[in-house]
């Protein structure tokens, strides 16, 4: 499997992925455009290159600190084969490339986002999102998302303790 940047070519693909989940009420729907408008910040995964789109992430940066994933989606015919895990990594490996401190992502699959390192947190402690989108989402007063967290700083923290122990 291979995870790369996406590119023009891939607008009709990602497009139709995320209409399919938007229609059954997994993800806000996305036109066309707003994916172009994303194209730098999304990553889509193939079986090989040149292959079709087996799913796709975006990164959206939200503020110095946050980034967060959006519009997380695998085709059917890919889920449970790692590639959702493969594009989160993706998106936190950007997200560490930009220096962010964490990275969110409001979901409703919040035990595959555990299992990628995130943890939940409530929704008033991202303001960045809330102004940002939540107060203009049309599901703002019966939303079942679940707010989470992954942070990058203490990964870092980690990473270099362990290195010290090591080294």
């Amino acid at each position: 499997m291979v995870v790369e940047r996406a590119t023009i070519d891939d607008i009709d693909e990602m497009y139709a992925l995320t209409r399919r989940y938007a229609s059954e009420g997994l993800l806000l729907p996305r036109s066309q455009q707003s994916l172009l408008d994303r194209l730098c910040s999304t990553f889509v995964a193939r079986s090989h290159p040149g292959g079709p789109i087996l799913g796709m992430v975006g990164l959206e940066v939200l503020s110095r600190e946050t980034g967060e994933v959006r519009s997380l989606a695998v085709s059917e015919a890919a889920q449970g084969q790692g590639v959702g895990r493969r594009l989160v990594e993706a998106a936190v490996a950007e997200a560490r490339r930009l220096n962010l401190r964490r990275v969110i992502s409001l979901t409703l699959t919040p035990g595959f986002f555990s299992q990628c390192g995130f943890i939940p947190v409530d929704r008033l402690s991202l303001p960045e999102k809330l102004v940002r989108d939540c107060f203009r989402c049309p599901k703002r007063l019966e939303c079942r998302e679940v707010a989470m967290v992954r942070w990058l700083a203490a990964e870092s923290l980690h990473t270099s303790a362990v290195a010290e122990a090591v080294g």
